[in-house]
């Protein structure tokens, strides 16, 4: 097998919503940077699992995740890949963002090129070569080749803390009761959808919806998200036509006209590091997704004419392993709206549990947004290696918030700043001024404190 060698400042492992920004980040202050991803694109959860809308930018005092994550959605909806923020017509957060995956991974390359970063796409990292809690290298492989990855700062951006894992950290996963994870979602795109039909119904059944503006308020003309349609789940439970494990269905309108994205398969204990699991799950998955296109095209109003435009190249993972860091982040954190010394990002998602052995979910809004403190970032016993994204230093219940993609846009730009800034004190991601950080953050558009 042919072997490469790169050398860089800041290697960026993963290409998902944080890695990009990290890669960004990093590089716009200077540094020569490699991202590294798996597949043939970038973006992560939003283009291999279609994960759409984002959510959310806003806390209910304003907006509290700007920067890179703000750049990249100005870009999508100047090219028509979104319409931008939105008003949530489900009231589950202030607003939610949807995107067009395809343009999504354009403008995510587009941005990482302009800034000078270096993308190395189909690479599977597979090892980790570290001394004394210091990385030295990664090995990643590709179809043919072996590739080694000597940089003098490592950001994890795997979302289940794979580099963590390799270098020997500590990882926690799942509640801490029984390790349990949320399940998992096969994501599905549907085109040819009467969203006026749907509208009319919700109109005349608001009971049967959880709505976050008054029925009469809704326009099939503008981005719509509706959560509820519970009773004809119920007769399609009864009749033996409806037998995923969900109560609701939760549909939002896509970017193109008449286009819905559909999050309601789903798929429990779930581990994504075991390939058994993970085979069974896409399987399940995409079993789900007809069953469910079925029902929709049979029971649905709107869905008669629907189309199935397509599913994830993989299935959507709402939880996996995460960092033991320097700082724990907890639901007491988030639900107090804590600030700390050192935050570096900030987020305000509910706590949003999908129950791991249930049907429901729980759902904790937030009065206010929380701080990402930098220790969250950083995994004990490692030296010169940050996290980003999904996988950073929270509790089971934290994660619940954290891991959505705004979020994870911020956490990944204060991981590729920090990482710059750590290159001049030869890796050492603790050996860095976290007033320095904060400021270069702050000047490059990150909002580190709750809007007045």
């Amino acid at each position: 097998m042919k072997e490469q060698t790169y050398e860089t400042d800041v290697a960026v492992i993963g290409g998902g919503c944080s890695g990009i920004a990290a890669a960004i980040a990093a590089a716009r202050i200077g540094a020569n940077v490699i991202i590294v991803d798996r597949l043939g694109f970038l973006g992560g959860m939003a283009t291999a699992a279609l994960v759409s809308p984002m959510m959310t930018f806003h806390a209910k005092s304003g907006q509290i995740i700007d920067g890179i994550g703000q750049q990249l959605v100005d870009r999508l909806h100047e090219q028509g890949f979104s319409p931008g923020h939105v008003p949530d017509t489900i009231g589950f957060v202030p607003t939610v963002t949807p995107i067009d995956p395809e343009g999504f991974k354009l403008i995510a390359m587009e941005m990482v090129l302009e800034a000078g970063a270096k993308p190395l796409l189909h690479q599977l990292v597979v090892d980790v070569d570290s001394d004394n809690g210091k990385v030295k290298s990664v090995i990643a492989v590709g179809l043919t080749s072996l590739s080694r990855i000597k940089a003098s700062v490592f950001i994890d951006c795997t979302g289940n803390a794979r580099l963590v894992e390799l270098g020997g950290g500590e990882l926690a996963c799942g509640r801490e009761a029984d390790s349990l994870t949320q399940p998992a979602t096969m994501i599905f795109r549907v085109g040819n959808v009467d969203l006026h039909e749907i509208v009319d119904f919700i109109k005349a059944n608001p009971e049967d919806f959880i709505l976050g503006c008054a029925p009469q308020d809704l326009d099939a003309e503008q981005p719509l998200a509706v959560a509820g349609f519970f009773g004809k789940v119920r007769e399609g439970v009864e009749h033996g036509v409806f037998h995923v494990d969900r109560d609701r269905l939760l549909l939002f309108s896509g970017v193109m006209p008449g286009e819905v994205v559909v999050n309601v398969t789903r798929v429990k204990v779930l581990d994504p590091a075991d390939p058994v699991d993970i085979t069974r799950a896409e399987i399940e998955g995409r079993r789900q997704v007809y069953d469910v296109f079925q029902f929709l095209k049979t029971r649905i109003p709107g869905f008669s004419a629907a189309q199935l435009i397509g599913t994830g190249c993989q299935i959507g993972i709402r939880e996996t392993s995460r960092p033991v860091g320097d700082y724990i982040l907890t639901q007491e954190d988030l639900l107090s709206g804590r600030d700390f010394a050192d935050s570096v990002a900030r987020g305000a998602f509910p706590i949003d549990i999908h129950s791991p052995d249930g049907k429901g979910l729980t759902a904790l809004k937030l009065d206010r947004s929380y701080a990402i403190p930098y220790r969250c970032l950083r995994p004990k016993g490692l030296t010169n290696l940050l996290c980003a994204g999904r996988a950073i230093s929270v509790t089971h219940e934290a994660y619940a918030s954290t891991r959505v993609m705004p979020t994870c846009l911020a956490t990944g730009q204060a991981a590729g700043t920090a990482a710059a800034i750590a290159i001049g004190r030869e890796g050492d991601v603790r050996d860095i001024d976290i007033d320095v950080l904060r400021a270069t953050l702050v000047r490059n558009g990150a909002i580190l404190y709750e809007p007045s």
